[in-house]
């Protein structure tokens, strides 16, 4: 899927519907959604990326511009998606703060809340893999190469330790697994 498609997909996610939105949607969303505005910056960034037909002029001044648009929703509102982080489309953010999305991979339909932390242990290991239509709740922490298969949810405030299995439902601190056929589509 292009870029375009990625953002289209993250658009119906925050608007909550399977309508194609129109240009008053983003203008909305850019404007009054936190989430959304750090997931664009964060898909202008990839894009910039991918785009081989950019002329290097144009490459040289959208970098900076992108950069500047980081550093000021980074500040702004605290979350952060580092460029090692691969997203599929569809991803909701639904609160701002102490975001932290490094080195790790989503799948396509995720929720996440605030306090959320996605990232290796250690800087040269690789990150979680989190499946598609996954739900993360507040203050959950998920550090180490663990997977997290489809349509799991991660309770507020759990840290997993171990792999989540399909529709697992995790709790705790430490976690572990509640329900192995937990149903988490009323979340997303």
């Amino acid at each position: 899927m292009r870029a375009e498609g990625y953002i289209v997909e993250d658009l119906r996610h925050f608007m909550r519907t399977d309508r194609s939105p129109t240009m008053f949607d983003l203008v909305r969303l850019i404007s009054t959604s936190p989430g959304f505005q750090v997931l664009a910056v964060y898909r202008m960034r990839q894009w910039i990326r991918r785009e081989r037909d950019a002329g290097l002029s144009a490459r040289s001044v959208l970098l900076p511009v992108q950069a500047l648009l980081q550093a000021i929703v980074r500040w702004a509102y605290d979350i952060h998606i580092d460029s090692t982080a691969e997203i599929g489309p569809g991803l909701y953010i639904g609160h701002f703060g102490g975001i932290r999305l490094i080195g790790c991979t989503l799948g396509a339909g995720c929720s996440i809340q605030q306090q959320v932390q996605l990232e290796p242990c250690a800087a040269k290991e690789s990150g979680p893999v989190v499946g598609d239509r996954v739900w993360i709740g507040a203050h959950a922490r998920v550090r180490g190469s663990y997977r997290i298969g489809d349509g799991a949810t991660i309770a507020a405030g759990s840290v997993v330790t171990a792999d989540v299995v399909p529709k697992g439902l995790w709790m705790g601190a430490p976690g572990r697994l509640i329900s192995s056929n937990y149903d988490n589509s009323k979340f997303l």
